[in-house]
C-alpha cells in the first residue's frame, strides 16, 4: 500500500487503528459471530423443512434388496 501524501498517510493509519478498535469490539461482544450462527441455523433447518431426507435414506431396506 502506497500513499502519496502526510493527509493520506494519517488517514490510512487513522482507519486501520478504527478498524482494529471496531474489530475487538465485535469480538468482545460476540457479535462478530451471529452470520456463523446463522449458517448453522440454516443448514439445521432447510433439510428439517424438505419433508424427505433424500433418495437413499427414503428406501426402505426391503427395496434395497429387491
Amino acid at each position: 500500500m502506497s500513499v502519496d501524501s502526510y493527509l493520506e498517510l494519517f488517514t490510512t493509519l487513522f482507519g486501520w487503528a478504527f478498524y482494529g478498535v471496531l474489530w475487538d469490539v465485535l469480538v468482545g461482544t460476540g457479535i462478530v459471530y451471529l452470520p456463523f450462527l446463522g449458517i448453522l441455523i440454516d443448514n439445521w433447518r432447510e433439510p428439517a423443512e424438505g419433508g424427505e431426507f433424500g433418495t437413499v435414506t427414503g428406501l426402505s431396506p426391503c427395496d434395497v434388496w429387491r
